[in-house]
């Protein structure tokens, strides 16, 4: 029985100092707060420059309407239709030109026949020559037929030189008529295919609307403007990111093809002046899209965001970084203490 006390007495005991130093501990520790750590991260930091852009085709081919090649005969193409680049897509006709090739092919015929003529003159004069030489004939005879073979030759000559010119001339006139029939410069779409026989302009800049205008639809560039302060810091090659608000879920990519030498002024008249800053000078950036380019078409608005420079840099989530006097510091640890440091974000 004894025994049995001794030991409620011991375990009682145990007890009691156990719950004494989990209260200790407890009080010890209550009340501090828990502190989590983390480690700079290495990470690209880009430096960008936005606009808006318009979507263009790269490569268009217009078709004007040429008077000096006379008038327009037929039109080879339509709408939709897919050419390749040396196609003919539309033909005039100049009757003043078909006379002068008319002209030009009799002038070549004729003086073929007067060389020809010539040369059996002399063969037969020269025949005759030969055979007063036999017969000794007198020399007065033989001077007058020498005098017809030396007519013969300079008439021989004015001949060949006037085959010479008809002959050029010939190919001058083949170059004009094949210009009569205008090809196509590059593979593509016909775009769109207007009346020949109208005098419409564009109200933009007054210059005739194209009979013909075909576009290489697989390949689009974006045109935007930038300011001068701006250009100096856009380079062929660098990257651009492109979004819509018709597409917000959606973006593309491309390159900076090339910057625009000479600036655009703005006026209030300019449709690309969208901020009204009147007299500012502005440089066209041209950017190349990479990559599928399916949702877009010529016209879509796009905005630009160039990346200009980019560097690596350390970086910490902003809930380590504080605040203070305008000012920012970090607390870092150090042989398992925290030291205060400012730091520039």
């Amino acid at each position: 029985m004894e025994n049995k006390k001794r030991i409620l007495i011991g375990v009682s005991v145990i007890a009691i100092i156990f719950l004494l130093v989990g209260v200790n501990v407890y009080i010890a520790f209550a009340g501090k707060p828990t502190v989590k750590t983390t480690t700079l991260q290495q990470r690209d930091l880009s430096k960008t420059i936005t606009t808006n852009g318009t979507v263009e085709l790269k490569n268009v081919y217009k078709v004007y309407k040429d008077p000096q090649l006379g008038n327009i005969s037929q039109v080879l193409v339509n709408e939709n239709q897919e050419v390749k680049k040396g196609d003919p897509l539309l033909k005039y006709s100049n009757q003043q030109l078909i006379l002068e090739i008319q002209q030009n092919n009799i002038d070549i015929k004729s003086t073929y026949i007067k060389i020809d003529d010539l040369n059996k003159k002399e063969k037969r004069l020269r025949e005759k020559l030969k055979e007063l030489k036999e017969k000794n004939a007198s020399d007065q005879v033989k001077e007058n037929l020498q005098e017809q073979l030396d007519s013969i030759d300079t008439e021989k000559e004015t001949a060949n030189l006037n085959l010479s010119y008809a002959l050029k001339k010939k190919d001058i006139l083949q170059k004009q008529e094949n210009n009569l029939i205008v090809k196509s410069k590059i593979t593509g779409t016909v775009i769109d295919v207007n009346d020949p026989n109208s005098q419409n302009y564009t109200q933009e800049n007054l210059e005739p609307e194209p009979i013909i205008i075909i576009g290489d639809l697989n390949k689009l560039i974006v045109k935007g403007y930038i300011s001068e302060y701006d250009s100096l810091q856009v380079q062929k090659g660098q990257k651009v990111t492109l979004t819509s608000d018709v597409s917000p879920n959606k973006s593309w990519y491309g390159k900076i093809q090339q910057i625009g030498y000479l600036p655009v002024n703005y006026n209030s008249n300019n449709p690309v002046n969208n901020n009204n800053d009147t007299g500012t000078a502005k440089y066209p950036v041209f950017v190349e899209i990479v990559g599928n380019t399916e949702d877009l078409k010529p016209g879509f608005q796009l905005m630009m965001e160039i990346k200009t420079e980019t560097k690596k840099v350390f970086s910490l989530p902003i809930s380590s970084v504080i605040q203070s006097e305008g000012k920012y510091y970090v607390y870092v640890v150090k042989d398992g203490k925290l030291h205060k440091r400012e730091v520039k974000v």
